[in-house]
């Protein structure tokens, strides 16, 4: 919780922020919109992010960077989303997800071992696939929010999720690379 809590702070007290505005009625007007878009859509990301974590869990055995999550020869080794987005810049500041849910293992603590590395491969499609899932639900926020304003917050959605995706993108090839050599020299 300490780690979620240094990571996201800010956005806390935003949150906090708007529920007492909502429910002390203190203004009227843009910041009263402002404080109900922002409740409802903090609101929806972290109920909506938690209610995904089981669904990556049910189908992870199956993933393994193989389907939709194999690397591709055009991704050159993730490299293109570092020449296009720039990850290498920003992933270090991304929240880890398995610090706050629970997880296997993560790259830095990561062994020299083709199974843990296997478990991280997995876990890299499992974000990916939780994030997906995040922006093909995004819409239903579009619904809930009734001002102008859920349409920059639903863009803050859909690009936050998007740069999670890249950076697993990013990752996977240089972990399924370690793994296919590890496992080489194993047998």
């Amino acid at each position: 919780m300490k780690y979620l809590l240094r990571k996201i702070w800010p956005l806390v007290i935003l949150l906090i922020a708007s529920y007492v505005i909502l429910l002390t009625h203190a203004v009227d007007g843009f910041p009263y919109d402002l404080a109900e878009a922002y409740a409802i859509f903090a609101t929806y990301v972290l109920v909506v992010g938690v209610l995904c974590q089981p669904l990556g869990k049910l189908v992870r055995p199956h993933y393994n960077g193989r389907g939709w999550f194999a690397c591709h020869k055009w991704e050159d080794g993730g490299k293109i989303y570092d020449r296009l987005f720039k990850v290498s810049k920003f992933k270090d500041s991304a929240v880890n997800a398995q610090k706050i849910f629970g997880g296997d293992v993560t790259p830095r603590t990561m062994p020299r071992d083709p199974q843990v590395l296997s478990a991280i491969i997995d876990e890299t499609c499992k974000s990916e696939l939780v994030h997906w899932l995040l922006i093909l639900i995004s819409p239903v926020m579009l619904a809930l929010i009734h001002s102008w304003l859920k349409w920059p917050l639903w863009a803050l959605c859909i690009i936050a999720n998007f740069r999670d995706i890249l950076i697993q993108r990013f990752n996977r090839p240089r972990f399924v690379r370690l793994y296919n050599r590890l496992a080489s020299k194993g047998e």
